[in-house]
């Protein structure tokens, strides 16, 4: 069984009330500021990982896992491929007729290439990593429940 404690509540609040504002008010520096958390969430599940132990360390693996694999098919260009196979990109149509107009954030480096460095996708993808960490601590967590469980178990 996961137990959340207030402290777990009032920080998913929080990171709750950050992607709202991103979404509705859409500027940069709601957007920087999801991602920032995004990513020092992401290397601290890492560090979770690394040096905790028991249940809270399966937790902070599977959302370092679930985490980081999220993370990278939506950034890194050679997995983009997949990224268009993700129901992140339904819930973006979505929710994209419902945002304000915003400046997009697309810089031109030459005549052939631009660069987005605020878009609306890429904040989901932010928000995505996030969730979808999340859920793989959890399941991290109640495999090693299961396991201790069964462990625990006469033959």
């Amino acid at each position: 069984m996961i137990r959340f404690t207030l402290k777990h509540l009032l920080l998913l609040t929080a990171l709750v009330a950050v992607c709202a504002v991103t979404f509705t008010k859409g500027g940069w520096f709601w957007a920087r500021l999801l991602f920032t958390i995004a990513l020092a969430v992401q290397l601290g599940a890492v560090l979770a990982a690394l040096f905790l132990r028991g249940r809270p360390r399966a937790f902070w693996t599977g959302f370092a896992l679930f985490g980081w694999t999220a993370w990278l098919i939506a950034n890194y260009p050679v997995l983009q491929v997949a990224e268009h196979q993700l129901f992140v990109e339904e819930i973006a149509k979505l929710l994209k007729e419902y945002m304000p107009e915003t400046n997009d954030g697309v810089v031109k480096l030459s005549k052939m290439h631009q660069m987005a460095i605020f878009s609306f996708e890429r904040t989901l993808h932010a928000m995505f990593g996030l969730v979808f960490g999340f859920l793989g601590g959890i399941l991290g967590a109640l495999i090693y429940s299961s396991a201790n469980d069964d462990r625990s178990r006469p033959n």
